[in-house]
C-alpha cells in the first residue's frame, strides 16, 4: 500500500478545510492535489462526516501521575495539572485550528486559572475552542483555565544577547532554598540555570534539561521556568521562609507567542515592570532565542501568596507544635479553712436575707447594699448604691473601717433562671466594684453565688447559664489584682447559706461548685475522639466567616467536602478583602454568600437569618466571631466591656433563637481557653468565652433543639484569631501553647462526630493535664510521634503524622480515584491578600441566590468574577502514586 507523505496529507487536509468553508472551489482543490473531481468529492464528503469526531479526538488528551510534566510537580504531596501545561495544551490546539500567518503569532489574553485538580490515575483533559474567540482547558465538564485568543503580529526588533551567552551566576541555591516551602521541582523543571542582573533588568538562561519534546508551540517545562524567573527576580525568598508561604500563578493578562520555544532561550525581566505587594507578585517577561529573536511576551502575570503548612529549619518558635484535646472533669476538693482573720461581710443586692442573718450571727456585723439610682446611707449599716456606677463605689468604700477585711457577697447574679439582661446588669456592677477596689489598692474577698450556671455533673439543669461568664471574669481578676474572688455555683438554692459560710476563708480557686453537697473544682482529662464527621451538602452559617480563622475553616471544609454553601455573617460591609476570601473558597468547590448583620442587634440578625433560609437546607451553625479590646480592669469601662462581651454572648443566643426550629447537624461555638484560664487585660473576653461553655450545655438540654451544641475552647492560634500583643502570646506559649490550623481543623471534624459538648484544645499539656501523656493520635511533637506512629523527619509539619485523619484522606463520600481540589496539608489558601485572589472561580453559573441582605459578586464587581488554578511542583523523584502522602513527603522533601 502506497504511503502518502505527511506533508501531502497536511496539504490535502488544509485544502479540504478551505473547501468546506467555501474559500476555494472543489475544482481548484482537485487541480492542486492532482486528483479527479470525483475523488475530491468523496474526500470532501468523508471530511465533513468525520469533522466533529475528528475535532473531538484532536482536542482530547489525558494525563497520568507518571508523566514527566506531572511527576516533576509536587506540592503538599499531590500531583496536579500545572498552569504551564494548560497553556501549552491550549496553544497546541489553537495552532491547529487558527490561521496564523508567516509573520504572525498567537495571542492568549485574560487567562485565568481555576482550582488546580489532583492527578490520580488517568486524568482526561481537553481544550475547547468557542466561536467567540475564547478557549477553555477542561477535564470532562470542569473548566480549569480559560481565556481569549487572537492573532498578533510578530515584532521585527531583536535583542543583542551576545553578552548574556555565558551568564555567570548559577541558580542552584534558588531551588534548594524554595524546596522546604513545597516547591519540590524535579530535575526536568530546574531549567533556569544562569542569571545576570545589572540592577535594571535580570536576564535568565532557560535550558531544556532533557524533557520529552512537547508537540506544540510552547514547551511547558520552559514556560514554567519563566514563572520561576519572576519568583526569583522578586527576591521574596526570605519572606517566604519567614512566613512559610509560596507564590503560585493566578492570571495572565496577555501571552504573545511568536514562534516555537527553542531548547535554549533567555528570559528578560525589567525591574521597573516588577511589582511586589504584600500578597502578590506582578511582572512581565520577554523571552528571546539565543539569536535574539523574540519568542514570547508574558504581560502582567500575577502570582498570589499562598500559606503552606510546610515548615522550614529556621522556624524554631513552634518547633514543638502539638495539639491536645481535653474534657472538663470536676473533682471533689475540701474548702480552705477560715484563717480567723477579722472579716466585714458586705452583702451586695440579692433578694435572700438568710446569708446576711447568718453572717451577722457569725461575725457580729453585716453591711447591706441595695440597688438604687444614687448613693446614700439609709440606715445603720444599710446603703443605697448604683452598682454599675464606678463613681459611687469609692463613696461607699470610704465608710469601711480599716480593721477588718471586706468580704463581699455579691448576690446580684444569684437567681433561678437568670436572664441575659439581668446577668449583664450584674456583670456591670461587678466590674465597677472590682475596678474601684483595684484603683484603691484595697484587699478584699469576693464571693459570688450563682444558681445552676455551670455544667459540673451530667443532668445539671443550667437554668442560670447566663451567669456563667462570671467565672471567666474572676479568673482574670485574680491575675490582675490581690482580690480573692470566687464564684460559688449551686445546684439548689437551699444550699446557699452553707456554701457561703464554707467559702469565707482564703481560696485559691476562681470557681467552685456544689453538687449534692459535695464541693468540686475544675479539672480536665484527655478527650477520646473518633473518626471525622462527613458533612452533608447544604448551607452552613458561619458567624465571623470572613475573619481570620473563620475563612480558613471554610477553605479547609470546602476542599475536604466539596459543595458546601457557607453563609457568612459579619458586622462590616462587603469589601474587597471579604470578596477575595469568598472567591478563594469558591475556587475549592464551595459557595459563599455574605450577610451584613450585627449579631448584637436582634432585627439585623433576624433579617439576615431569614435571607439565609432561602439559600437551602441549613445544616450547621458555627459562631467564630468576636472582638477584643485589651485593657486592665482598673481602666476598663462598661461600654468597652459590653462590646466585647455581647459579640459572643448575645450573638450566640440570637443565633440559637433564630435557628431553634431548624434540623441542624451541629451548633458550634468557637470559644477560647482564656475563659478557662483568664488573661491579663482581657476580663471581658474571658467572661464572654466562659459564658459560651455554659450556653452549649443549656442548649443541649432543650428538647425543641436539633443538632448537638459544642463549645470548642481553642488556645492561641498561630495562624490568626483575636489580635494579641507579644507579651500575651509569650504567656500562652508557657501556659496552654499555640495551635496551627493544619492540626486544629482535622481535630474539629473529629470533635463534631463525638458526643462531647465542651472540649478544650491546647498546644501543650502544661496547664490542663501536666501529669499526663498527650493523646497518641492527636498530640504530635516536632520530630517525635506519640503512641504507635512511626517517627518522621523533622522538616515535616505535624499534620503529616495524622494518619487516617481528615487532613490526609478524602471525605468518606468521595469515590476512590476522584479528582480532589488542592489544599496544602489542611491549611488552605492564604487569606487576607490584596485583590485579586488565587484560584478564583465564578460562584454560580447564574446570579447568586439569596434573599435580602445577600451580596452578589456581580453587583460588587460590575462583571463576572475571575477564576484561577495553578501549577505545582515536585522534587525530582517519580514516586509511585500508591504511596501515602506522608511517605511521599518523607522520600521527596527530606
Amino acid at each position: 500500500m502506497r504511503r502518502i507523505p505527511l506533508a501531502r496529507q497536511k496539504k490535502a487536509t488544509a485544502l479540504l478545510e478551505q473547501v468546506a468553508e467555501g474559500r476555494i472551489s472543489p475544482v481548484l482543490a482537485a487541480e492542486i492535489l492532482g486528483i479527479s473531481r470525483k475523488k475530491i468529492s468523496e474526500k470532501l464528503a468523508k471530511y465533513l462526516a468525520n469533522a466533529n469526531s475528528r475535532a473531538e479526538k484532536k482536542a482530547t488528551d489525558s494525563l497520568r501521575a507518571e508523566d514527566a510534566i506531572i511527576g516533576n510537580h509536587l506540592i503538599a504531596g499531590r500531583w496536579i495539572v500545572p498552569a504551564a501545561y494548560m497553556l501549552a495544551h491550549a496553544a497546541r490546539q489553537l495552532d491547529g485550528q487558527v490561521q496564523i500567518g508567516k509573520r504572525q503569532g498567537l495571542h492568549l489574553s485574560q487567562v485565568v486559572f481555576k482550582k488546580p485538580p489532583e492527578v490520580r490515575g488517568v486524568y482526561p483533559i481537553q481544550t475547547r475552542i468557542d466561536d467567540d474567540a475564547r478557549f477553555r482547558f477542561c477535564s470532562e465538564e470542569e473548566t480549569l483555565a480559560e481565556g481569549r485568543y487572537a492573532v498578533t503580529d510578530s515584532p521585527a526588533s531583536r535583542l543583542d544577547l551576545e553578552q548574556f551567552h555565558h551568564l555567570p551566576s548559577p541558580l542552584r541555591g534558588f531551588y534548594a532554598r524554595i524546596k522546604p516551602l513545597g516547591y519540590g521541582y524535579g530535575p526536568l523543571l530546574r531549567v533556569a540555570d544562569r542569571v545576570i542582573d545589572d540592577g535594571e533588568r535580570a536576564v535568565y538562561r532557560l535550558k531544556n534539561q532533557g524533557s520529552p519534546e512537547h508537540p506544540g508551540l510552547i514547551d511547558p517545562f520552559l514556560l514554567d521556568g519563566v514563572f520561576q524567573c519572576l519568583l526569583h527576580a522578586a527576591g521574596v525568598e526570605d519572606l517566604m521562609h519567614a512566613e512559610s508561604v509560596m507564590f503560585l500563578p493566578y492570571k495572565i493578562q496577555g501571552l504573545r507567542l511568536y514562534r516555537r520555544m527553542p531548547a535554549t532561550c533567555h528570559a528578560v525581566i525589567e525591574h521597573s515592570a516588577l511589582r511586589v505587594g504584600q500578597q502578590e507578585i506582578r511582572g512581565s517577561v520577554r523571552v528571546y532565542s539565543k539569536s535574539g529573536k523574540p519568542v514570547l511576551d508574558l504581560e502582567d502575570m500575577v502570582l498570589i501568596k499562598l500559606t503552606t503548612a510546610l515548615t522550614h529549619p529556621s522556624d524554631q518558635r513552634f518547633a514543638d507544635s502539638a495539639i491536645h484535646a481535653y474534657l472538663p472533669a470536676w473533682r471533689p476538693v475540701a474548702p480552705v479553712a477560715d484563717d480567723d482573720r477579722p472579716l466585714l461581710p458586705i452583702v451586695v443586692g440579692g433578694n435572700r436575707p438568710e446569708p446576711a442573718a447568718t453572717l451577722a450571727a457569725r461575725h457580729g456585723r453585716v453591711i447591706r447594699l441595695y440597688p438604687a439610682e444614687r448613693f446614700e446611707q439609709i440606715g445603720n449599716d444599710e446603703f443605697h448604691l448604683p452598682f454599675a456606677n464606678p463613681e459611687a463605689w469609692p463613696l461607699f468604700l470610704a465608710h469601711l473601717p480599716a480593721t477588718a477585711l471586706p468580704l463581699f457577697i455579691y448576690g446580684e447574679a444569684f437567681a433561678a433562671g437568670i436572664v441575659s439582661e439581668a446577668a449583664e446588669k450584674a456583670m456591670a456592677g461587678l466590674l465597677a466594684l472590682c475596678r474601684s477596689l483595684i484603683v484603691q489598692s484595697a484587699k478584699a474577698r469576693l464571693r459570688i453565688p450563682t444558681l445552676q450556671a455551670l455544667s459540673v455533673a451530667s443532668g445539671d439543669l443550667l437554668a442560670g447559664y447566663a451567669a456563667g461568664g462570671i467565672a471567666g471574669f474572676l479568673r482574670t481578676l485574680r491575675l490582675e489584682s490581690v482580690i480573692d474572688g470566687t464564684q460559688i455555683d449551686l445546684d439548689d438554692e437551699n444550699g446557699l447559706v452553707g456554701a457561703v459560710l464554707a467559702e469565707c476563708g482564703p481560696q485559691t480557686e476562681a470557681v467552685v461548685a456544689y453538687r449534692d453537697g459535695v464541693r468540686r473544682v475544675p479539672a480536665y482529662r484527655p478527650a477520646p475522639l473518633g473518626d471525622p464527621l462527613p458533612l452533608r451538602s447544604g448551607v452552613y452559617i458561619v458567624a465571623g466567616g470572613a475573619g481570620g480563622i473563620g475563612r480558613k475553616l471554610c477553605l479547609y471544609l470546602a476542599a475536604r467536602h466539596g459543595n458546601l454553601h457557607f453563609a457568612w455573617l459579619g458586622r462590616g460591609p462587603y469589601d474587597r478583602d471579604k470578596e477575595e476570601a469568598a472567591m478563594a473558597v469558591r475556587a475549592l468547590g464551595g459557595q459563599v454568600d455574605y450577610f451584613q448583620a450585627d449579631l448584637t442587634d436582634p432585627k439585623e440578625t433576624a433579617a439576615a437569618l431569614a435571607a439565609i433560609r432561602k439559600l437551602g437546607a441549613v445544616r450547621g451553625v458555627i459562631h467564630s466571631g468576636g472582638s477584643n479590646e485589651e485593657s486592665l480592669i482598673r481602666g476598663k469601662d462598661w461600654p468597652s466591656f459590653a462590646r466585647v462581651y455581647r459579640a459572643k454572648a448575645r450573638g450566640i443566643e440570637l443565633l440559637d433563637r433564630l435557628t431553634a426550629d431548624l434540623p441542624l447537624d451541629f451548633f458550634v461555638a468557637f470559644a477560647s481557653t482564656i475563659g478557662l484560664t483568664g488573661s491579663v487585660g482581657q476580663c471581658d473576653y474571658s467572661a464572654a468565652n466562659a459564658l459560651l461553655d455554659s450556653f452549649v450545655h443549656w442548649r443541649n438540654q432543650q428538647k425543641d433543639r436539633r443538632g448537638r451544641a459544642i463549645a470548642v475552647d481553642w488556645t492561641l492560634w498561630h495562624d490568626g484569631g483575636m489580635g494579641l500583643d507579644d507579651g500575651v502570646r509569650q504567656k500562652f506559649l508557657k501556659k496552654t501553647g499555640v495551635i496551627r490550623a493544619a492540626l486544629a481543623f482535622p481535630l474539629l471534624e473529629r470533635i463534631l462526630a463525638g458526643p462531647h459538648a465542651e472540649i478544650a484544645v491546647a498546644g501543650n499539656d502544661r496547664y490542663f493535664r501536666a501529669d499526663s501523656e498527650p493523646l497518641s493520635d492527636i498530640a504530635i511533637e516536632q520530630g517525635v510521634t506519640k503512641g504507635n506512629a512511626s517517627p518522621r523527619p523533622a522538616c515535616l509539619e505535624p499534620i503529616i503524622e495524622l494518619q487516617g485523619s481528615a487532613a490526609l484522606t478524602p471525605p468518606p463520600t468521595q469515590e476512590p480515584g476522584a479528582s480532589q481540589p488542592l489544599l496544602p496539608q489542611g491549611e488552605g489558601w492564604d487569606e487576607g491578600s490584596k485583590w485579586p485572589r488565587p484560584f478564583l472561580s465564578p460562584p454560580h453559573p447564574n446570579p447568586l441566590p439569596g434573599g435580602e441582605g445577600a451580596v452578589s459578586d456581580r453587583r460588587f464587581l460590575g462583571r463576572e468574577p475571575e477564576s484561577n488554578g495553578s501549577e505545582l511542583p515536585l522534587e525530582g523523584k517519580n514516586v509511585p502514586p500508591a504511596l501515602p502522602v506522608a511517605q511521599r513527603f518523607t522520600e521527596i522533601l527530606c
